[in-house]
Formats: C-alpha cells, structure tokens, sequence
C-alpha cells in the first residue's frame, strides 16, 4: 500500500517538473507527458479522498480489488 504523501510529493515533483518544461525548455512533448502525470496523480488524491481505491490497487489484505 502507498502511503497518501507519497502522491502529495509525486504532485510537487510533477509540478516542478512542468514548470521546467514549459518555461525552461519549452518542450512540447515534456509538458504533455508531465501534465499527463499530474492528472493521474491528482485523481488517485481524488479516490483516496473519497474514500475508493483507484482501479487495480490492493486492498487493506494485500489482495487485487
């Protein structure tokens, strides 16, 4: 199991990461794969906020939900 701050770093990294690609090295193809990136983790947030699991994660037993 992950823990949640693993996702919170993975945002903070992913945004600086952005940022770089964007205003850095304007590199379109960088910027699309980084903002990909912050969209799921943003969404796996969203589910463990809401109390789901996102689709394919273990549950509490170590199982496949």
């Amino acid at each position: 199991m992950i823990p949640d701050a693993f996702w919170y770093f993975s945002i903070a990294g992913g945004a600086v990461l952005l940022a770089y690609a964007v205003f850095s090295l304007h590199d379109p193809v960088f910027t699309v794969g980084q903002g990909a990136g912050l969209f799921i983790y943003a969404r796996n947030l969203w589910f463990i906020h809401r109390g789901q699991r996102p689709p394919g994660a273990a549950d509490a037993a170590g199982g496949a939900t």
